[in-house]
């Protein structure tokens, strides 16, 4: 192993992958993507890649997700390896009355910011997915230019585009350790020996706050376990299924793919645990 490099990026799930792949096309020099297991390891290959703004909680949270939205929508452009999947299906955010006046708070925000989202009734619902039973919806957010990707092929690319710049990655090699010397990151230590470098980004998900705490910093990150589950329907979907964010039930649901049989039913709060045990996360 080449025990130097200009920077080194922790975990291979999709924000270390993108981070890989923007500091190669940024020349930032010798850049290692460094994965702990293998690529479909990390909490990325299980979530349920839904691209919507309506939990973007500020201006800073949004002006980053719509910074980030031309990737899914010009991904051979920008990217040019792998694909991000992305399928503009709309998003809707269904929510019960004792939540409505936040709706509508959280719906002017995102359009004070130029966001194309509009607040909509049990009606509009019905209409433009009767497949949905709106019983108890009271009001909801659309988003007609929301969606879902896949973040697998997302990951894929980003790494296959990074290396393609001179990137490299190196799966199987968890960090035990980030190195400082006089108040500054100086690299960090692998199970294979330590590696010097003076940019050191974390994307390790619930494992960033155990190599952080020897530094002295507290990361506020808790971990919570949750649930999806794939379910066959008939007959099969309409490719017009738009995702659904079900606040009523504590749920969220979409297609596999436009048209397919399959529907993806994350359990959300219902089937979600808090774990201080990382082992259990690669179970």
């Amino acid at each position: 192993m080449n025990h130097t490099a200009d920077a080194v990026v922790v975990g291979a799930g999709i924000a270390g992958a993108a981070t890989f792949f923007q500091l190669a096309s940024l020349g930032a020099g010798r850049v290692l993507l460094l994965e702990r297991a293998d690529l479909r390891s990390s909490a990325t290959s299980g979530t349920g890649g839904f691209i919507q703004f309506h939990f973007c909680r500020d201006a800073a949270e949004t002006r980053l997700t719509q910074a980030s939205l031309p990737y899914f929508e010009r991904w051979d452009e920008l990217v040019g390896a792998g694909n991000s999947g992305f399928v503009r299906s709309g998003y809707f955010r269904l929510e019960p009355e004792r939540r409505a006046d936040g709706l509508r708070e959280r719906v002017a925000m995102l359009q004070s910011l130029g966001v194309e989202t509009s607040v909509v009734g049990a009606d509009d619902v019905a209409r433009l997915a009767p497949e949905i039973r709106t019983d108890d919806v009271v009001v909801a957010a659309w988003e007609p230019d929301s969606g879902y990707a896949d973040a697998d092929t997302m990951v894929a690319g980003f790494i296959a585009a990074g290396q393609r710049l001179g990137g490299e990655i190196l799966t199987g090699t968890p960090v035990t350790n980030v190195r400082s010397a006089g108040g500054r990151v100086t690299g960090v230590v692998t199970r294979d020996g330590a590696i010097d470098a003076p940019l050191v980004v974390l994307t390790a998900g619930a494992w960033s706050s155990g190599l952080l705490a020897p530094l002295g910093v507290a990361l506020p990150v808790e971990v919570w376990m949750t649930q999806w589950l794939g379910v066959e329907v008939e007959p099969a979907l309409p490719a017009t299924l738009p995702t659904i964010g079900d606040g009523i039930s504590g749920s969220y649901f979409r297609a596999m793919r436009p048209g397919s049989a399959e529907l993806l039913v994350g359990l959300g709060g219902v089937g979600r645990r808090e774990t201080t045990d990382l082992d259990a996360l690669e179970a």
